[in-house]
C-alpha cells in the first residue's frame, strides 16, 4: 500500500531525468491458528461391550513459534526482523485458537508473499508435527 502524502517534485528543464523516491508502508497482519483433535467425549455400551466415544474439538496449550522465514524490512531498509529469528510465541487458548500480535507483512525481495513460517513447539496429548520443514 503506497502512502497518501503526496511528494513534491519539480520538472524545470534543469535535469534530463527526475526521480522521485516513494516507499511502501508496511502492512500488519494478525496470524490465527486453531489446533483441533479428537477427545473422549462418552462411553457407549453395545451388548455388555463399552465403546469409548471420541469428537473432535479444540486443543489447548499447543505452543506455535512464529519465525522470520526471511529478514524483514520496512519500506525505509530497518530491519524488523531476522531471518530465523523467533517474532512472537503463541499458545492456544481453551478453544483451541490462538492470535498474533500485529505482525509486519512485507513484499519479500523475490515478490512472492509469506515472510513468517511455523513451528510446532509441543502439543497437549497428541503427537505435534514439525511445520517448519
Amino acid at each position: 500500500m503506497l502512502s497518501d502524502q503526496p511528494v513534491p517534485f519539480t520538472i524545470d528543464g534543469s535535469e534530463a531525468v527526475v526521480t522521485v523516491t516513494q516507499y511502501n508502508m508496511p502492512q500488519k497482519g494478525q496470524l490465527t491458528i486453531t489446533k483441533t483433535g479428537e477427545v473422549f467425549a462418552s462411553v457407549q455400551e453395545n451388548d455388555g461391550l463399552y465403546q469409548p466415544v471420541y469428537e473432535v474439538a479444540g486443543l489447548p496449550g499447543a505452543v506455535y513459534d512464529v519465525i522470520a522465514d526471511e529478514d524483514i524490512y520496512t519500506g525505509d531498509g530497518t530491519l524488523r526482523a531476522e531471518k530465523d529469528t523467533v517474532v512472537e510465541t503463541l499458545t492456544t487458548g481453551e478453544d483451541g485458537t490462538a492470535k498474533s500480535g500485529s505482525l509486519s507483512w512485507p513484499l519479500p525481495s523475490g515478490g512472492t508473499s509469506g515472510a513468517f513460517r511455523l513451528c510446532v513447539e509441543s502439543s497437549t496429548g497428541i503427537c505435534g508435527t514439525d511445520l517448519c520443514g
